[in-house]
């Protein structure tokens, strides 16, 4: 006897909710800055902006336990618990980040880090569904400057560089990305990502590179 249509839609609501109460790993990945830049201040502290996005195929209203490590650091004051509900980040997380925002069933966030010397940090990012941890991990190098900094165009392009879900794009967009970040550099008053000669704000300069990777074709 064939299962009634009553029968088979009450069976897929349970594959559904089975799928849903099961544990799968949240999707985190570090936009900026990635393992390879480098940082260049010779004014400390100095804020520099780390950017991430956070995925789930279940809706983040389901994570829990969001932080952000430099070494032992948790730049979010603990772990911050159910961070999101189903269509903005929630008044806690939004509180201790400099942007937040929910896109469907991924959200990215920006959280200051303010930096107080040279060195090699690990930055850590991990979220959780019911006990299944997704996380990504980046290593960047703060140096002093002893000469100019390198312009935000030389900023991009290292960063084009560096990220290997970019440098293979064409010269064309290569191009129009490095002119565009010219362009605001020189336009900005004052300066759009810093004083001439520098220090310039790094995380600026990579966050609208990846914005502009999708505006230049």
């Amino acid at each position: 006897m064939k299962p009634s249509i009553h029968h088979t839609a009450v069976a897929a609501l349970l594959v559904l909710s089975s799928l849903s109460a099961s544990a799968i790993e949240p999707t985190v990945s570090i936009l900026s800055p990635q393992t390879g830049t480098v940082i260049y201040s010779n004014v400390y502290p100095f804020v520099q902006s780390i950017t991430f996005s956070v995925s789930h195929p279940t809706g983040l209203d389901r994570l829990n336990a969001l932080n952000v490590f430099i070494g032992d650091q948790n730049l979010l004051g603990g772990s911050v618990g159910n961070p999101f509900n189903s269509q903005d980040c929630n008044p806690q997380l939004k509180a201790v980040t400099s942007s937040c925002s929910v896109n469907m069933s991924t959200a990215t966030i920006s959280v200051p880090w303010t930096i107080s010397s040279i060195g090699s940090y690990a930055i850590t990012v991990s979220t959780k569904h019911t006990g299944d941890t997704g996380q990504d991990s980046e290593t960047v190098s703060v140096q002093h400057a002893t000469t100019e900094y390198p312009a935000p165009p030389a900023v991009a392009n290292a960063y084009i560089n560096a990220s290997a879900h970019l440098k293979s794009m064409s010269g064309k967009r290569r191009g129009c990305i490095i002119s565009r970040v010219a362009d605001s550099h020189a336009r900005g008053t004052p300066t759009y990502y810093g004083p001439k000669g520098g220090p310039y704000n790094n995380g600026l300069i990579h966050s609208d590179v990846e914005a502009l990777a999708s505006a230049c074709q």
